[in-house]
């Protein structure tokens, strides 16, 4: 640590247990940064692949879709994701409300 009023700088020295168990702690911290990334990363975007799947469409409707540039979409050398927010905007876009029944007059 370096006081900045003096710049004097003062070392802690620590067990060779404290270090492992900061270690530890940081390989941890790694990994929940790693997994949670992964998590948005999934939450955020949709492998093309899953695309029809989801929409209960062909394969080939999704191609035309993409070729047509229905929806945007991100590709990176063969690799494609489209954003759910855009799946969710088009379905939105697409959406059709139940017009009331009528009652009969009797």
């Amino acid at each position: 640590m370096i006081n900045t009023t003096t710049n004097q700088v003062s070392l802690k020295v620590i067990s060779d247990d404290e270090l492992q168990e900061i270690r530890n702690s940081l390989a941890e911290i790694k990994d929940m940064i790693r997994t949670k990334n992964e998590e948005i990363i999934s939450e955020t975007y949709i492998d093309s692949k899953n695309v029809p799947k989801l929409l209960g469409i062909s394969n080939a409707t999704w191609q035309s879709y993409r070729d047509r540039r229905r929806f945007p979409f991100i590709q990176i050398g063969t690799k494609i994701w489209v954003k759910k927010s855009d799946i969710d905007a088009m379905m939105k876009k697409h959406y059709y409300k139940a017009k009331p029944i009528k009652k009969k007059s009797t």
